[in-house]
């Protein structure tokens, strides 16, 4: 493999974590890296030792939670759309799929952490 395409991979990361509202899929992620899909999906693999679809939850649901701290009177509404969801039950059904709970526990468990607080 080219050292290239490694230090591309490298930069798809940072990408998704400076894009995470507009990139939704890995198509959109191989496009904006200017890849075909399957050409960036095993490069990714390559490099990362991990599928590019499961680091793209990964970091879009860090992402999402984070922003959610971040912006506390933000609705949920607003939140969701601002990440190319529906609404608030898209953004509930996201979280809860992938993190197995949802938007207000896994925010209320964040700031419990950052507290210093021990978790229930």
């Amino acid at each position: 493999m080219k050292s290239s395409s490694v230090i591309d991979m490298h930069q798809a990361t940072l990408h998704l974590r400076r894009h995470f509202t507009d990139i939704r899929t890995v198509g959109d992620w191989a496009a904006r890296m200017g890849y075909q899909r399957t050409e960036f999906s095993r490069m990714f693999k390559k490099v990362h030792r991990q599928a590019p679809k499961e680091a793209l939850i990964q970091i879009r649901t860090s992402m999402l939670l984070l922003f959610l701290v971040q912006n506390p009177t933000l609705k949920h509404y607003e939140v969701a759309r601002t990440f190319g969801l529906r609404d608030e039950k898209a953004l509930y059904d996201y979280l809860k799929y992938h993190r197995d709970h949802s938007p207000t526990e896994l925010k209320a468990a964040w700031l419990r952490t950052a507290s210093g607080s021990p978790r229930p």
